[in-house]
């Protein structure tokens, strides 16, 4: 269910570009920029990190320049000077690494700016000699950079190291080999998550090693629930230790804004009655604000900082000049403003009706001749045994009914930008998961789904999609049974759960007859 995305880093060249966004840096740069930097850094010094044994000389060469760009972050939030110079890299540094996506700067609204306000606050609290500050990479690593920079900006000699927790998501584990410092110890990290066991192996191991809890301040992202974290071990440790925490915010004012994120947005769209409201997993969502709920024109979305953003940015373009989306307005501090579209939002019984199943077809055909990554799609991940020679395709992935907006004559697809890049399948994909997630979530029977598909076929001409459909189908309702499974667990009795419980039954019902489907064909 989970993507986890990873990525080849070609190191010299990410040096190489952001040795020239330093070059061009104005004498009072942008902030976004010093944090597209920053980010950019940040994945490379976590990957290296990652590769190479502590100490390595290559390591202290990432982990000054990302010492340097902290700074220059910090620097930057007050209006201060700033002032960038990257080290040079030692001889026999790596060339390629292997870094993960950092999730909280591409999907979920962290910003670096809340922990070096937690930072601040902790110093004028505690009057700490020095600070030891522990990033739990990878997110955790740079935001650790920038914990330590904010206390030596207040006159605290503090530094910085990184650990790699390992074992099950739910009980991670560390191991401290060293003699622990006596000073005040920052553990830093995004979450928590479900469990909050990566920030309990850090604090763990610490107290193992004879550290006293109160010497130990968790830095996390925000304030969670202790009840609703799924590790005793995370539990503890969250009781345990005190915490350093800015909310977002704190760093990114919504004064006039109204926020539509978690679930909001479907008093605005369908009104008060929540009959017709669709399940959503409140902490999956992007964050999104409308400045004026009364008379809409505009919403503001998250979509990432620095260069993820960015690509999120061009996307909107490319499929809002198409007329298939909302045109994209503006990208300012990770947040894209999007047209409002008003209008009525499609239902499954929609999909009976032939413009609407030319449309998708239209907009799937559109998907597959301009968005290609280059590649070849795969399908070892999902369980599917054929091998189909066909493009990757930055899909949709998220063929929902009431993602369409009927305005006049024309469909608009929302929530279009970054499905096929977030922290959960499908990635990138062949076209056929789209086309399996609208027939499915359309209900679409066998004549509207021909209809579709030979549309489709007409505008693609895509030969063999009726060979790969099939197994995309029962794909897709493996990863959305799963997917609405976890969210009946973790929503508990909120009011999203028999929302998500009815299309666990539908989507068990549809495999459970494709299954009996398969093994009559097999008989036969």
């Amino acid at each position: 269910m989970y993507a986890h995305r990873s990525f080849s880093l070609h190191l010299p060249e990410r040096l190489r570009r952001c040795r020239n966004r330093i070059a061009q840096l104005s004498a009072s740069p942008d902030h976004d920029a010093i944090v597209e930097l920053f980010v950019d850094v940040g994945e490379a010094y976590a990957a290296v990190a990652d590769g190479s044994a502590p100490g390595d000389a290559v390591v202290d060469a990432w982990a000054a320049a990302m010492q340097t760009v902290a700074a220059a972050l910090c620097e930057s939030w007050h209006g201060r000077p700033v002032s960038i110079t990257l080290p040079s890299m030692p001889a026999g540094s790596p060339v390629d690494v292997r870094a993960t996506t950092a999730e909280g700067f591409a999907y979920y609204a962290l910003l670096p700016e809340q922990y070096l306000v937690a930072a601040e606050r902790f110093v004028r609290e505690r009057a700490p000699a020095s600070l030891l500050c522990i990033g739990i990479r990878s997110i955790g690593g740079p935001l650790a950079f920038v914990v330590a920079a904010a206390a030596r900006a207040l006159g605290v000699a503090a530094r910085v190291v990184t650990v790699r927790p390992c074992g099950h998501p739910f009980d991670r584990r560390v191991e401290f080999t060293e003699p622990v410092p006596e000073q005040l110890i920052a553990v830093v990290d995004e979450g928590p998550g479900l469990s909050g066991s990566s920030f309990a192996s850090v604090a763990d191991a610490l107290v193992g090693r004879g550290v006293a809890p109160d010497r130990i301040t968790l830095f996390p992202s925000w304030e969670a629930p202790v009840e609703g974290l799924r590790s005793a071990r995370g539990r503890a440790a969250w009781r345990r230790h005190p915490h350093a925490v800015a909310a977002f915010e704190d760093v990114w004012p919504i004064d006039g804004l109204t926020d539509i994120s978690a679930g909001q947005w479907r008093a605005l769209v369908f009104g008060p009655d929540d009959a017709r409201w669709p399940a959503v997993q409140p902490q999956h969502e992007r964050r999104k604000y409308l400045p004026s709920a009364l008379a809409p024109a505009t919403v503001m979305r998250f979509a990432g900082l620095g260069r993820y953003g960015r690509e999120k940015f061009e996307r909107a373009a490319l499929l809002g000049d198409a007329g298939f989306a909302p045109r994209a307005a503006s990208l300012r501090r990770g947040f894209l403003s999007e047209t409002w579209v008003d209008g009525r939002r499609l239902d499954a019984a929609d999909g009976r009706r032939e413009e609407v199943l030319d449309r998708v077809a239209a907009y799937a055909a559109f998907l597959r001749r301009d968005c290609r990554t280059g590649n070849g799609a795969r399908t070892e991940d999902l369980d599917i045994a054929a091998r189909f020679d066909e493009p990757e395709i930055a899909v949709d992935g998220r063929m929902m009914p009431h993602d369409w907006v009927e305005r006049g004559s024309a469909l608009v697809k929302t929530d279009a930008l970054d499905h096929h890049a977030d922290d959960f399948l499908p990635g990138c994909r062949d076209i056929a998961w789209d086309l399996a997630g609208a027939s499915v979530e359309f209900d679409l029977d066998a004549s509207a789904e021909r209809r579709m598909i030979e549309t489709y076929v007409r505008l693609s001409g895509d030969r063999t999609i009726g060979h790969r459909l099939p197994e995309y189908k029962t794909a897709y309702l493996r990863y959305r049974l799963a997917y609405v499974s976890l969210a009946i667990e973790s929503l508990g009795g909120s009011t999203d759960a028999p929302r998500f419980s009815a299309a666990a039954s539908r989507y068990r019902r549809s495999l459970a007859a494709r299954e009996s489907s398969r093994h009559r064909r097999r008989r036969c």
